[in-house]
């Protein structure tokens, strides 16, 4: 026994593990007792060289022993759903070694101590549902993290030093319903994935368009952002080189007016962009919104269909985002300058389409180009959507915007209102 390096006893019976023993093991390195619903204590002072500690579901733990402040090779500490445990030992602190942290769904009945600001080598940290948590600890000497999950931190309204984690992959906050406001995200150069949906609180994100690396931004549910304030932070940042999936605001346009357009439904949309504009073209936005029938959920299919050259591409489902609000959904796909070559070239014939499954009663289509151009002035337009044609500047990046946008026959009737 004293040789063990892995020690497995999930599902077990114990009620404490090495309380006052004598025993000792230097050479255990796993110890997994996930599952163990009975346990409500264990000693940490008989196994200093342990390097992974699990302990998900163990229901009735309802705190940590101080002896856990001697396992300074401790790399990964897992207490997933131990509902039972109400705060960190003071010793906390001195896990300095750990590279993965998860407490989703640890009630917490306190913040998470400062002292894991220590944690310079963590990767991984899972804080997520832990509906106590106001602030969180500042967290800018983490950076080597990759991964950051506070999401349903319901009474959160803090978060501080993640501007400084400029190696983060992937940012969760969904659901963080008191947050008000991040930092500055523009360092954030390797992030690839940010969700912020259902977060009803938040009025300013900052820098978005300085996300290169991003593949998906999930806005969905944060409902105080204009379809017109969106269209400019996606407009912004074409060297992202990604076809960027943006789940979009759950935006109420046209919803009032919908109840009796049933018998509208189509399984396509199209709309005749005509001969590509003569601009140096740094990307493409299509962009469909749609109201679908029955409840069923439709997956639809981008189609450039290039009539100069004879040939159609097509944008398979899973590089398409859309957000659902309780009628109208939003489909965005935005395609770097690098991609869209392989569409379409200057002065090539176009029409886009989207096609779906199930009918649907189709509201609008369209396809906005992005270009590098001469600062010009804004012509006071209150919004992308007030004419078909239309033109705006953004000052900072000087990016100019051509939007070629066809209103399907049921926006027509929905006008004609």
């Amino acid at each position: 026994m004293a040789n063990l390096v892995v020690l497995d006893l999930q599902s077990s019976k114990l009620k404490q593990c090495w309380m006052k023993t004598t025993k000792y093991f230097p050479y255990l390195k796993v110890l997994n007792l996930s599952n163990s619903l009975k346990l409500k204590c264990l000693d940490f002072s008989c196994i200093p060289n342990l390097e992974k500690l699990i302990l998900r579901h163990c229901l009735k733990l309802t705190a940590l022993d101080e002896s856990i402040g001697h396992l300074t090779k401790l790399v990964e500490l897992d207490l997933f759903h131990c509902q039972m445990l109400q705060y960190l030992p003071n010793t906390f602190g001195y896990l300095t070694s750990l590279r993965k942290l998860v407490t989703s769904k640890c009630h917490f009945r306190e913040n998470l101590p400062d002292s894991i600001c220590k944690f310079s080598k963590l990767r991984t940290l899972d804080c997520s549902y832990s509906p106590s948590i106001t602030s969180f600890p500042n967290l800018s000497n983490m950076k080597h993290l990759r991964e950051l999950n506070l999401s349903c931190c319901q009474s959160l309204n803090e978060i501080r030093g993640i501007s400084q984690l400029s190696k983060l992959e992937t940012l969760r906050l969904w659901s963080c319903k008191s947050l008000t406001s991040l930092p500055n995200l523009s360092h954030l150069k390797h992030l690839r994935e940010l969700n912020l949906s259902d977060c009803p609180s938040l009025k300013k994100i900052e820098s978005l368009e300085d996300l290169e690396s991003a593949e998906t931004i999930n806005l969905s549910g944060s409902n105080n952002f204009t379809r017109f304030e969106m269209f400019e932070v996606i407009s912004k940042d074409f060297r992202n080189l990604n076809i960027c999936h943006f789940y979009l605001p759950d935006w109420k346009v046209f919803q009032n007016k919908l109840l009796n357009l049933q018998s509208m439904m189509k399984n396509s949309a199209t709309t005749e962009v005509g001969h590509v504009p003569n601009m140096e073209i740094q990307g493409v936005i299509i962009h469909g919104v749609y109201v679908p029938c029955q409840n069923f959920d439709n997956y639809p299919q981008v189609v450039v269909d290039n009539q100069s050259k004879k040939f159609s591409r097509k944008c398979e489902a899973e590089e398409i985002s859309f957000v659902s609000s309780d009628k109208v959904k939003d489909w965005v796909i935005k395609i770097p300058n690098l991609v869209w070559k392989s569409f379409a070239e200057c002065g090539d014939f176009i029409n886009v389409s989207f096609k779906t499954v199930q009918p649907c009663v189709w509201i609008q289509v369209s396809v906005h180009f992005f270009t590098l151009q001469e600062m010009i002035s804004y012509n006071g337009k209150s919004g992308p959507e007030k004419e078909d044609h239309h033109r705006f500047i953004e000052k900072d990046d000087r990016f100019f915007l051509t939007s070629i946008s066809a209103m399907q026959e049921t926006n027509k009737l929905i006008k004609s209102e």
